[in-house]
């Protein structure tokens, strides 16, 4: 499946090869990703470490110097059968790497994705992710200070919030056809699943074997990579659609047409950027409005909100899977690494059943397996609520929710590239992408919730979580077979231009 993406990328035009190569999927974002699983991974396991260290200074206090008992280094499922006390700080730092995503990606992200240079806009937030890694975290790991870890994560996510739309958005300007979109799309989330996977059990091995300060630095010197290759590529990545040809293009052109009038495009770029900054909240707000006020817009707003839906029930997961490792690094990584071999598997085969291999790309398929997901999410759950006591259920029901969350992701996002103006699009994947975090961020503080102060099993709360995902599934099912079952590629048919646009204030 690699090789005939790598091959189907590589048949489009040279000026197109080049536009591939800067894309999101290549070694600069590979590496980057893999820091930042190794990243997950330690500062999971350095809040736990903390956790259980301040529990343990309680019971010492309160049992007057009695030791603690507690072998943290292996599964044991009597814990997993029993309610839990310390979940709630876990589910907090879940959710601070999720709420800039859901301020700042459309406050901030959609807009500059949509009017300023993306790669230079990359070069500079892995730049600042670098940093963090290398100072804040290690900070927090020698201090011991959840306060400072906490700042260190929201610092983290607030770069890649301003990060994702303009990586996100980027695919629809540099490619030739909507197959090509899909199939690129495709090759991003195996980049990321293959590098989840691997980030994963290296990660649960080194902060077993090197501490989670080696894991820190190592995902800083991957931005720092990341930083420098995406640098070393030329142009610009600030582009709009042809209006002759009917297609995206690099607005800079090539560089012997950049190198006439240089001056008068200097002057008119800052003059663009300092209007882009004078009118930023009616920018900011242009995603909403070309959701509610025109007529493509209003039909495509429930699919904005697709993802939202699986985020609110697997954001529960990792609060799960941290309860399920009990405290033991290794576990954690074999359960995270079951994460990204779920996600790489899932559109795979996903593809094979919808046939879609031959590069067509057929939106009310797209739409029905994105359901199909849903359920699939749900089942998961429900197996794992019957059958987590052990650590093999625990990570064959993870591979399954990981596939079916990886087809959703996935799927939804090509819906939105394929189908959404490229003059609005990235605000619109910073409104899907705050609504998809905001969902799964409220899903872990209600799964903490459930386990610290209604004393659930983490086996009662996965049953819940799946049993609400079937609830789900009926209406969702009821608008899909509605709006879907015979309209196809319908969507096509509702194209506005550059004026309805801009009536509509966008």
């Amino acid at each position: 499946m690699v090789k005939e993406l790598m091959l189907h990328s590589a048949s489009v035009s040279h000026s197109r090869e080049n536009a591939i190569s800067r894309s999101p999927v290549s070694p600069p974002r590979v590496k980057s990703q893999v820091g930042s699983w190794l990243n997950f991974i330690a500062t999971l396991s350095l809040l736990t470490s903390i956790l259980r260290a301040e529990a343990s200074t309680l019971d010492e206090s309160a049992t007057d110097g009695e030791s603690n008992n507690n072998n943290n280094n292996d599964i044991n499922n009597d814990d997993i059968n029993t309610p839990q006390s310390d979940n709630l700080p876990v589910a907090l730092l879940l959710f601070l790497r999720m709420f800039p995503a859901l301020i700042v990606s459309p406050l901030l992200g959609g807009p500059i994705a949509d009017h300023f240079d993306k790669r230079k806009t990359m070069v500079w937030l892995d730049s600042i992710s670098s940093l963090v890694a290398f100072l804040l975290f290690p900070a927090a790991a020698r201090a011991r200070s959840k306060a400072l870890l906490y700042i260190s994560v929201v610092a983290m996510s607030t770069a890649d919030a301003v990060y994702n739309p303009a990586k996100n958005s980027m695919l629809p300007f540099m490619l030739k056809s909507d197959a090509q979109v899909n199939k690129a799309t495709q090759l991003m989330a195996i980049s990321w699943s293959l590098m989840g996977a691997i980030g994963a059990a290296v990660g649960g091995m080194l902060t077993g074997l090197g501490g989670v300060t080696f894991c820190f630095y190592v995902d800083g010197f991957t931005f720092a990579v990341s930083a420098w290759l995406i640098y070393r590529v030329g142009n610009g990545w600030k582009l709009k659609e042809s209006a002759a040809e009917g297609r995206k293009v690099d607005t800079k052109g090539s560089r012997s047409d950049a190198a006439k009038g240089a001056g008068e495009e200097e002057e008119e770029e800052e003059s663009s950027e300092k209007d882009d900054a004078s009118s930023h909240v009616s920018k900011m707000l242009g995603g909403v409005r070309y959701l509610l006020f025109t007529p493509r817009g209003k039909r495509l707003a429930p699919l904005v909100f697709f993802k939202a839906f699986g985020c609110a029930l697997w954001g529960s997961a990792d609060v799960c899977n941290v309860v399920f490792a009990n405290g033991s690094d290794y576990s954690l990584g074999i359960i995270f690494a079951a994460v990204g071999i779920g996600c790489l598997v899932g559109p795979v085969a996903a593809d094979k059943v919808l046939d879609r291999n031959r590069g067509e790309v057929e939106p009310r398929k797209m739409v029905w397996a994105c359901y199909a997901a849903v359920v699939v999410v749900a089942a998961s759950f429900l197996g794992m609520g019957g059958n987590g006591s052990r650590l093999g259920g625990v990570v064959f029901w993870t591979l399954v929710r990981s596939a079916g969350s990886a087809v959703l992701w996935v799927y939804s996002s090509v819906l939105l590239q394929i189908l959404v103006e490229p003059d609005v699009l990235g605000r619109v994947i910073a409104i899907e992408f705050a609504a998809a975090v905001g969902n799964e961020g409220l899903s872990s503080f209600i799964a903490a919730f459930a386990l610290d102060e209604v004393q659930l099993t983490v086996l009662e709360v996965c049953t819940d979580i799946g049993l609400l995902g079937m609830a789900i599934s009926v209406p969702l099912g009821l608008y899909v077979y509605r709006n879907w079952r015979t309209e196809g590629k319908g969507y096509e048919k509702l194209s506005i231009g550059e004026d309805e646009l801009e009536e509509a204030g966008v």
